[in-house]
């Protein structure tokens, strides 16, 4: 909870000029990113790097972010998955639903064989 609110007051520092950020949002969203990935992890753990995403695209913006995301094919299945396995009665998780939702609308564009 203590890293989660250090987190969000640096990044509110930023809502003024939220380009400054920049130069570190490949950084920081690939650290996002490689937590999702990681198919060990609780979803907990996986909902707070969601909580995170979902930050970094209300200062930023969603469209600087959703550049910034990985886009192979390799995360559609992956991105499904996870998406069906959510509930969707607990409204207190929509961070998780807002990032998976703005990762997947990257994904969908790739071309790619249906098999």
């Amino acid at each position: 909870e203590r890293n989660w609110q250090r987190f969000s007051f640096i990044l509110d520092q930023y809502q003024e000029q939220p380009h400054f950020i920049d130069s570190h949002l490949d950084g920081l969203l690939t650290k996002i990113i490689n937590i999702i990935r990681e198919e060990v992890l609780d979803y907990e753990v996986k909902h707070v790097a969601f909580r995170c995403l979902y930050f970094i695209s209300k200062v930023r913006g969603y469209k600087v972010v959703a550049r910034h995301l990985p886009h192979e094919t390799a995360d559609l299945e992956p991105l499904l998955h996870y998406l069906e396995n959510q509930d969707p009665g607990v409204q207190l998780k929509w961070e998780t639903h807002y990032g998976l939702l703005l990762w997947l609308s990257i994904v969908v564009k790739i071309p790619f064989h249906l098999q």
